[in-house]
Order: C-alpha cells, then structure tokens, then sequence
C-alpha cells in the first residue's frame, strides 16, 4: 500500500516540478522580450534575409551599417511587404546587445536569438533574381498576360490512347457469356 502512495507521490511531484520549469521559462521569456521595449530607439537601415535548411525557415534583419550584424525574428506578415532597404527602429544597439526587437511602423519584430555577428548558413536574400532567358516567365509581374509554354502533349502519355483504354478491352473479352 505505501508502495503505491509513493509510487503516486513521485509521479506528482515530478509533474508540479515540470509545469513549475516550463512557467518560469516562459515568464523569463515574456518579461526579458517586454524589458527590450524600454530600451532607447536608434533607426537602423536593414534587409530581410530568409534562410531554409530542409524544412526550417528562419528570418534575419541584416543591418546595411558596417560591421553588418544578423537579427534574428520571429516571422510576421509583415516581413513579407518590408522593402529592401528600409529603415527601421531598434530597441537596443546590435553591437552591443545580444538581443534587439524592431519596430516597424505599427509592429514590433521580437528577437528569436541572439544577434549573430557572422552571416547565418546558407543564407539567400529574398530578392528576386535578375531575369534571365532562363528564368524570365519567373521575374514577370503576376498580372502581366504572358504564360510559359505549355508542351504540345504531357510527357508520361507514350501511346496514343490512355492507357485504360487496352485494359478496358481485354476486360470486355474475358466476360463469362
């Protein structure tokens, strides 16, 4: 019987010392972000970096000032309409501090890391390339009228006929009378 009790015990305690660590990082989480907010704003000139390593995509401010720094952010639709280069306010100086939320006219950008002094792995700007006679029906505009080239035929039909077709009559041969 006590076997049991402390057996429960255990079981509870370990769960209460769980939620209790998962609480008190989340808490240092919201009140180190809020504390960024109060620091003093300086405008900063950057650019969106998006990097993709298989599925995990991560977005980066890069700073267009020398010695360039990457600030690191959680995504936000704005990101998407954010033009390259443009000015924004930073709560902290990327220099210094190891994290630094942005502001952007009415929405604020928070830190998803540190500030990495070094360019991040595998890093791609979110331009678009130059067009090319390889990639020019990619650097159109959405409503121009111009479609690519569409092949006269798909490239998995061989024979003439679908392929359901020859199956279709042997079927129809084979039918007890």
């Amino acid at each position: 019987m006590f076997a049991n009790a402390d057996r429960a015990l255990s079981g509870l305690v370990f769960s209460a010392l769980l939620s209790a660590l998962t609480l008190g990082y989340a808490l240092w989480l919201i009140l180190s972000r809020l504390v960024l907010l109060r620091r003093p704003t300086t405008p900063l000139a950057v650019r969106r970096v998006r990097v993709q390593r298989g599925l995990l995509t991560r977005s980066y401010l890069e700073t267009e000032s020398t010695p360039r720094r990457w600030i690191p952010v959680h995504f936000d639709p704005a990101l998407l309409t954010l033009p390259t280069p443009t000015t924004v306010e930073a709560h902290g100086n990327p220099r210094k501090h190891r994290l630094v939320a942005v502001r952007t006219g009415d929405t604020v950008l928070y830190p998803s890391g540190r500030v990495r002094p070094t360019e991040p792995p595998a890093a791609a700007p979110t331009t678009p390339p130059p067009p090319t006679p390889w990639n020019g029906h990619r650097a159109c505009p959405a409503n121009s009228a111009w479609t690519p080239p569409r092949p006269s035929r798909p490239p998995w039909s061989a024979c003439s006929g679908p392929p359901s077709t020859a199956a279709a009559s042997r079927a129809g041969s084979a039918r007890p009378r």
